[in-house]
């Protein structure tokens, strides 16, 4: 049976089908486990075999739920910067906007951010205010952000800059007339 889990293990890097692998290596690692399971007379074979078959594939499977290797798990992750869209849908003016518009617009973002970290996706986010600080070789001094600011941001993990895109593009902002911007985040090495 070693020599068939290393040659399945094998098999499963290659990136065929993972579903496919598991049950065909599930079902080997089966029948070599009934074939080898002492059969006592009065006992309950059925559920020892299937006791069996489960302690099998706790064993032999956790690292086949996933055919990508440990460095291709690892998403990137990505900034969602988000500009325009409705001014008074702005966090800023969201006091200001009415109970009902109000409370549509942070029910489609409550939504969406709640799908992402359902998906293990969303990583952090804020809101911006338009009240800031510039700091600059003249020193501090206050500084209000006008419209044309970003509104706020998320970094997300995603596979590629186009699955990225693909998350943003079902961003509320978009349906409100705004628009994304997507960013690989560059890695940092201690």
């Amino acid at each position: 049976m070693r020599d068939r889990y290393n040659k399945s293990f094998k098999y499963s890097e290659s990136g065929l089908g993972t579903v496919v692998f598991d049950m065909i290596f599930f079902s080997e690692c089966s029948k070599e486990a009934v074939h080898n399971f002492p059969k006592s007379k009065g006992q309950f074979l059925p559920f020892k075999i299937s006791l069996l078959i489960s302690h099998i594939y706790l064993k032999c499977f956790p690292m086949f739920c996933n055919t990508k290797t440990n460095e291709e798990n690892i998403m990137k992750k990505y900034m969602l910067s988000f500009f325009g869209g409705n001014p008074a849908l702005r966090f800023d003016n969201l006091d200001q906007a009415s109970i009902e518009a109000r409370n549509k617009h942070n029910d489609a973002w409550n939504i969406w951010i709640d799908n992402l970290v359902q998906t293990g996706r969303f990583e952090n986010g804020y809101p911006l205010t338009a009240e800031g600080r510039k700091v600059s070789p003249d020193g501090i001094e206050e500084y209000v952000f006008d419209g044309d600011t970003a509104g706020g941001f998320i970094v997300i993990k995603a596979d590629s800059s186009d699955e990225a895109a693909q998350i943003a593009e079902l961003s509320p902002l978009i349906k409100n007339g705004g628009y994304v911007l997507v960013r690989l985040c560059g890695e940092i090495n201690k």
